[in-house]
C-alpha cells in the first residue's frame, strides 16, 4: 500500500511518535479514512491495543489483506527488536485465525528487492498459506548453524530464493506457540542480526499458518522463516 494508493498525500500526520507525510502515522492516529479491523471478547466487548492497530489493505492481491502496525512510527528493525513486537504479532496471528479459516500467511518485508513500500513498520496478514514454502522441517533438524538462550536457526531449502534459513525457540511446538511465546522477541532479533548480516541488501520474514481443517494443529511446525539473497517474488 502506498501513499499514491490510499489517495492521500499531503496531509500532516499527527499523534504521538508520528512522523509528518507518513500514511500509517494518518491511518493509526485516525487523520486518514481506513477499514480497520478489531477483535472481540466472549462477551462481544472491543479488545483496546495499546500500541498497534490493525486495517485492511487498498491492495486485492488475495481475499484478505491487512496491515498490522504500530501507532508510533519507527522502522521494521525496530519493530522486530523492540517490545511492540509481541502484541503486533500477537494481534496479526489472532486475526488471521478469525478471518482466515483456509489459513493464512504473517510476513514482513525489509528494503525494495523483498517489496518494502512503506518505511512505516508493518506485518502483513494474507490469506491462505505461501505455497512455495516447506510444509515441515525435518531436513533442518541436524543442520543447526547457530543457537543461543533458546533461539536456534537452520539454513533450508526454498526453490527461488537464494538464501532461507529457519528460527525458532526451544519449547515452541507450534507455529502458534512460536508466535505467541515469550522467546517470540528474541526470535525478532537472532532473525534481524542473522539476516542483516547475511542478505543486508533485503529480505523477508514469513510464516505459514495451516487451516486446521487440514488436520494440522495450531498452525503447523513452528518456525520464522527468512527469505533473501536477492530480489523476491511480490508476497501476495
Amino acid at each position: 500500500m502506498t501513499a499514491a494508493d490510499s489517495g492521500l498525500t499531503s496531509a500532516a500526520a499527527s499523534g504521538p511518535g508520528s512522523r509528518p507525510g507518513c500514511v500509517f502515522c494518518q491511518i493509526a492516529s485516525g487523520q486518514a479514512p481506513t477499514r480497520f479491523e478489531h477483535l472481540l471478547t466472549r462477551e462481544g466487548d472491543l479488545i483496546a491495543h495499546t500500541n498497534v492497530v490493525a486495517f485492511h489493505n487498498r491492495l486485492d492481491r488475495a481475499r484478505v489483506m491487512l496491515l498490522v502496525v504500530p501507532r508510533a512510527h519507527f522502522n521494521q528493525a525496530e519493530l522486530w527488536t523492540g517490545p511492540v513486537l509481541a502484541e503486533a504479532a500477537s494481534f496479526a496471528v489472532r486475526l488471521g485465525e478469525k478471518l482466515c479459516p483456509e489459513g493464512f500467511r504473517v510476513l514482513s518485508n525489509f528494503g525494495r528487492p523483498a517489496h518494502q513500500s512503506q518505511e512505516h513498520a508493518h506485518i502483513h496478514v494474507i490469506s491462505a498459506p505461501d505455497t512455495g514454502l516447506p510444509e515441515t522441517f525435518e531436513d533442518a533438524s541436524g543442520r543447526v548453524i547457530s543457537h543461543g538462550g533458546g533461539i536456534y536457526i537452520s539454513p533450508i531449502d526454498v526453490a527461488g530464493v537464494p538464501w532461507s534459513a529457519r528460527v525458532t525457540a526451544d519449547g515452541a511446538r507450534s507455529q502458534r506457540a512460536l508466535w505467541m511465546g515469550e522467546s517470540f522477541l528474541a526470535c525478532g532479533a537472532a532473525a534481524i542480526d542473522l539476516a542483516g548480516r547475511e542478505t543486508p541488501e533485503g529480505f523477508r520474514f514469513i510464516s505459514n499458518f495451516f487451516s486446521p481443517a487440514t488436520g494440522i494443529g495450531d498452525g503447523g511446525e513452528p518456525g520464522l522463516l527468512i527469505l533473501g539473497g536477492g530480489q523476491l517474488d511480490l508476497y501476495a
